[in-house]
């Protein structure tokens, strides 16, 4: 099966609403208001992997469905934080990397600090959700089979999604990190299943 074919059989599984990137982040934005609100989403992703004797290099990409959480008004918690002595950091949702869109306080969706074309979303992964997940690698967009993963898996670099995009360490981490607005397929949120386009 190829990846095409995949994301076409999600689309297929229940009706959903298809929105444009301009109104997916409105649509993030009018959620916020500073709470927590849950979902989960399909995305399809460049796999990063290290270069050296590896025949898959710039070949495999990441088809996966899992959950996450977003919405919190991570600058409040990091004052919190600060006020209590109990971490020292930089908790600003803007970073060298990353910013807020037009200046607005929005925690939820960012552009990349040097292009504002580039969006992401800010979340963090939600293991307590009861919701299905799977993970899928593609290799020159099909299925990697079991003998093709058992490979792929000593070149995989190991992930660095968490708590460095606030400046946080240790226990007190928020293990927040970015998704590229256009690796999202499919969200399944406030009784919705969205398709981005």
């Amino acid at each position: 099966m190829t990846t095409e074919q995949r994301i076409n059989q999600i689309e297929n599984e229940i009706s959903h609403q298809v929105m444009s990137k301009d109104e997916f982040i409105s649509y993030m934005e009018n959620l916020r208001n500073g709470s927590h609100t849950y979902g989960s989403m399909v995305s399809n992703t460049k796999v990063k992997m290290n270069k050296t004797g590896n025949p898959f290099y710039e070949r495999v990409t990441k088809l996966s469905k899992w959950n996450f959480g977003c919405n919190t008004s991570y600058k409040t918690k990091g004052d919190k934080l600060r006020e209590q002595e109990e971490v020292q950091g930089d908790f600003s949702p803007n970073s060298t990397y990353v910013q807020a869109i037009d200046g607005k306080e929005n925690y939820v969706v960012c552009c990349k600090a040097d292009n504002p074309e580039v969006k992401y979303l800010r979340v963090y992964t939600n293991p307590n959700s009861n919701e299905s997940t799977f993970t899928e690698y593609y290799i020159d967009g099909v299925k990697a089979t079991e003998f093709e993963m058992e490979q792929l898996k000593t070149f995989l670099k190991k992930s660095t999604k968490g708590s460095h995009n606030l400046g946080i360490k240790g226990d007190e981490a928020f293990g927040t990190f970015n998704v590229g607005l256009d690796s999202v397929k499919f969200i399944y949120i406030d009784g919705k299943k969205i398709k981005v386009v």
